[in-house]
């Protein structure tokens, strides 16, 4: 057992859901005196130096992949190989065939199917890690077969919920207020512009006392966010960032009222916890992860039947017990309309609550 030697296969290594399990994975193999290595198709990355990771050399053509993956696994002649996020999966097939005595697990995420050829590839003795109930069914779904074990990501990072209080006891102080509103726009990375925009028009209309907006992720389009929070005059709002996406919940539960909005991307996380503490959800859905919240306790499901109209597909969570609702939009003439009927929805619902 000793001499066994694990592959985690992985795209980059940034702040994100899957991130977080090749991290969490890389860590408990090495526990329990296993040889893991974390292979990467592209150098660099927040979590590069936290982990014992090999780069492909500067892989840009698809077409090296293959060679370059097949050259690196060939030198560690791994037992076991770990293909993490969607990227990685696309290589399964190519893995099965060239390398038959190594056992290959797969993983899934909410929301991303598998392609045909990756499927077909599989045997009915594949090993498939799905880290929601959604990506479970989709996978079936699609045609997949074999063995799902549903799994949860692993927190390694539990000291920073210390740092969480801390960070609430400063900016009451520093507004001088007893309790304060906290708006989390989360996003695993913020490289390119994925609704944040339409967010912080819907913010505007949340005129709450002692609003806190807190940015979570890393990326130059940040500034692009405190630019429309000032043209959307939001000033009067204190914003801060956070780089780190780990243990947010912990945050999130101990502010007095919050509200957090999060890509389809960092969804998964999110939902995992909010199901595990069985937390209230509200969420607006678009044609991605309505399977989830058929197993949530509590919550209040948005459902937007035109996806065109609204491209950013943001989930908003409620720290308040309002128990389970349904409302069902079809909207089909422009995502102001969206807009409106959302703003309309929260202020019905949330403005006695927020507003003190």
């Amino acid at each position: 057992m000793l001499n066994k030697k694990v592959v985690i296969f992985q795209d980059f290594l940034r702040m994100g859901g899957t991130e977080s399990q090749s991290l969490s994975f890389n860590e408990t193999l090495l526990n329990n005196h296993l040889n893991a290595t974390v292979l990467i198709l592209v150098e660099g990355g927040v979590l590069t130096k936290k982990i014992n990771s090999m780069p492909f050399n500067s892989v840009n053509k698809k077409l090296l992949v293959k060679h370059f993956l097949k050259r690196h696994v060939s030198l560690l002649n791994p037992d076991l190989i770990i293909c993490m996020g969607k990227v990685c999966n696309y290589y399964i097939s190519f893995l099965y065939k060239n390398f038959l005595n190594i056992k290959i697990i797969s993983t899934l995420r909410s929301g991303k199917v598998f392609k045909k050829n990756v499927i077909s590839s599989m045997s009915s003795d594949s090993i498939v890690l799905s880290n929601s109930i959604h990506s479970k069914f989709n996978f079936i779904r699609y045609g997949g077969f074999g063995y799902i074990k549903t799994i949860s990501n692993i927190n390694p990072h539990r000291h920073l919920k210390n740092f969480n209080k801390i960070f609430i006891c400063k900016l009451k102080r520093k507004l001088k207020v007893k309790s304060c509103f906290l708006i989390f726009i989360c996003a695993a990375a913020f490289r390119r512009n994925k609704g944040q925009k339409n967010l912080i028009k819907i913010i505007k209309f949340l005129r709450m006392k002692n609003t806190v907006l807190i940015f979570i992720g890393s990326g130059f389009f940040k500034d692009y966010c405190i630019y429309l929070a000032k043209l959307y005059r939001i000033e009067n709002k204190t914003v801060y960032f956070i780089k780190s996406t780990f243990n947010i919940l912990s945050l999130y539960q101990l502010a007095d009222n919050s509200l957090l909005a999060s890509t389809q991307e960092s969804l998964p996380n999110f939902l995992i916890e909010s199901k595990r503490y069985s937390l209230p959800i509200i969420a607006i859905n678009s044609n991605g992860v309505d399977e989830c919240f058929k197993h949530a306790k509590n919550g209040i499901l948005i459902f937007m039947k035109n996806i065109n109209l609204y491209k950013s597909k943001l989930f908003l969570f409620s720290k308040n017990n309002l128990g389970r609702q349904h409302l069902h939009a079809r909207i089909k003439k422009s995502t102001l309309h969206i807009e409106k009927s959302f703003i309309l929805f929260l202020k019905n619902n949330f403005y006695k609550i927020w507003s003190d």
